[in-house]
Parts: structure tokens; sequence; C-alpha cells
């Protein structure tokens, strides 16, 4: 059981295991064609800006009234659906630059090996 536990750590670093993380516990969604017309410029022009490839991480939608973004997972970058529907081009930018410190700076990595490696711990004590 330790060993199969220890092995699965590497799957933290599958970029389809992550996705499935972010749709299956984080509840994250792909944008639709509409979504990305809106997303991905903003996106490219912020990665351009910071000298990192766009097509390195992942743009995803949480549905969710509340403004908000994250960056999950190793590749994965969300905004809220009031984030993308509600606040301007420049902001939302913004907000995307803000997100990829986050994984440039090893934020997303560290907490999603944290996550990982508490289940243990939340399993046996709840």
């Amino acid at each position: 059981m330790v060993l199969a536990w220890l092995a699965s750590g590497a799957l933290v670093f599958h970029r389809p295991t992550e996705l499935a993380f972010a749709r299956h516990v984080l509840k994250l969604r792909r944008p639709p064609a509409e979504e990305r017309a809106r997303l991905e410029p903003l996106w490219r022009e912020v990665t351009a800006r910071a000298s990192v490839e766009a097509d390195t991480y992942e743009l995803v939608i949480e549905n969710s009234a509340d403004l908000n973004a994250m960056a999950a997972a190793g590749h994965v970058v969300g905004v809220t659906t009031y984030a993308l529907n509600r606040i301007p081009s420049g902001n939302l930018a913004a907000v995307f630059a803000h997100e990829l410190g986050h994984h440039t700076g090893g934020h997303a990595w560290a907490g999603l090996l944290g996550y990982r490696n508490s289940l243990p711990g939340r399993i046996a004590w709840p």
C-alpha cells in the first residue's frame, strides 16, 4: 500500500492527471469557443510579455458568481464565470499575470503536492 502511494506521486506531474484533478476535484471546465475567444488573446499577451510559452498552460473556467481566479495543479489557470463576463479585459489580463506569477514561482506545484501529501492524514483523521 505504501509503495502504491509513493508511486502515485509521479501522477502529480502528469498533465492528463492534472486536468482530471482540475475537472473532478476542483470542478473546473474547459471553456467553449466563445469563452476562449475572450480569454486566449489576453492570455497570449500576458505570457508573451513574461516570455513564457502560452500553450504550457490550460485555461479553465469555474462556474461561480464570485470574483476569483486560480493557478491550480502544475499547468492550470482558471477564472470564474463572473471574472470572465464582468471585469474589463485589462483587469482580466492583470488577473492572468498574477496567476502566471503563482505558476512561475512554484506556488501551484507546492499547493498540489501539499494537497496530495495531506490526503492520508485527512482520510485517517476525519
